[in-house]
């Protein structure tokens, strides 16, 4: 009866939307925001930031040109031919300052899901403080100030544990073993692994 009665609850509610209006959210991100836009304008371009920027232009030359490029691959953190040809279309279009913009971008987008995982696991207060704590820490600021590969980085790996929501089955988070684990809408309800659900219901349990 329980169980049925707060399905109803939530028919009648609707959907939850994955990103509700909050303001300390909000708040955090302009924050966040103001606090890496002033070292953007701060400096000139570092070591890393000229290399990845320089990189991401020859890029470009040899995918619209086929112009040979040395092999970045061999010593760059990551694959060449993703992050430096994005960072070297933004500092075409508005220069180095454009190009950290993108970083900033990464970083606030970085923030948001990471929001959006801690809520519905742990509630909106725990998403709230999560978001503060990660988007006002100094490297966060730093690196929303930064062209390089870092902040694209880090909201990827924010983008990969971010949970996949399944109908019927609430919030679903990946786990190191390859599974999901699922988790109801409710921050009450405990966890429970897909895993062990499929071996129960296999006919050799």
């Amino acid at each position: 009866m329980a169980v049925g009665s707060t399905s109803a609850v939530r028919d009648r509610r609707g959907p939850r939307r994955p990103f509700p209006l909050s303001v300390p959210l909000l708040t955090v991100l302009a924050l966040q925001t103001v606090l890496s836009l002033r070292l953007i304008w701060s400096k000139t371009a570092f070591n890393d930031e000229a290399l990845y920027l320089w990189a991401g232009h020859l890029e470009l030359a040899h995918i619209l040109h086929g112009t040979p490029v040395p092999g970045f691959q061999t010593y760059f953190s990551g694959a060449p031919f993703i992050y430096p040809p994005l960072a070297a279309l933004a500092d075409s279009l508005g220069g180095l300052a454009a190009a950290r913009i993108l970083s900033l971008t990464f970083m606030l987008g970085a923030t948001v899901l990471l929001y959006g995982t801690s809520r519905p696991l742990f509630g909106r207060r725990a998403g709230e403080i999560a978001a503060g704590s990660f988007g006002l820490l100094g490297s966060a600021e730093f690196l929303g100030a930064f062209a390089t590969y870092d902040a694209m980085a880090l909201f990827l790996l924010a983008l990969a544990t971010y949970p996949r929501r399944t109908r019927g089955h609430g919030s679903r988070l990946p786990t190191a073993g390859g599974t999901w684990v699922s988790r109801r809408d409710s921050p009450s309800t405990p966890v429970r692994s897909t895993r062990s659900r499929s071996s129960r219901s296999s006919p050799g349990a």
